[in-house]
């Protein structure tokens, strides 16, 4: 995020490129809304090279300052767990949502989505397929 290069943006295709581990190319992809703040944030203060003047310390400093003021923990990983599980609510697969984040495998998707529940994928299912009979049996071990 600190150094996410204003030419790197592709607001036709609602993406920007971005380095990943190892040096891979890689893509961070969003939506109409976030479009149009980006939009506004590029009107607003026509950052000449980089989007924002912000350097990692001062972006941990954002984020402390948010936690107080929220009282909800703000750190990359908390975004990052936040991302995975939206997008288990929303029926994405373990494998889309691993590329969606550059991982290179779903064991971090997995990790992540703690947060995601029995409640939420029973939630899905009912909404999708609400006459679908499972005909399965759930066992709990504690």
């Amino acid at each position: 995020m600190v150094a996410i290069k204003t030419l790197d943006a592709d607001l036709a295709k609602n993406r920007i490129q971005s380095m990943r581990k190892g040096n891979k190319e890689g893509y961070l992809i969003f939506g109409e809304a976030t479009k149009a703040h980006i939009l506004r944030h590029l009107e607003e203060y026509s950052p000449a090279s980089t989007f924002f003047e912000l350097d990692t310390e001062g972006l941990k400093t954002m984020l402390r300052r948010l936690q107080i003021r929220t009282g909800i923990k703000c750190n990359s990983h908390s975004f990052r767990r936040g991302f995975v599980t939206e997008l288990r609510r929303k029926g994405l697969s373990e494998l889309d949502i691993a590329e969606l984040g550059r991982w290179s495998s779903t064991e971090m998707v997995q990790r992540y989505s703690r947060a995601y529940t029995f409640q939420d994928a029973e939630y899905r299912c009912n909404r999708h397929e609400p006459d679908m009979n499972l005909g399965v049996v759930l066992v709990v071990v504690c």
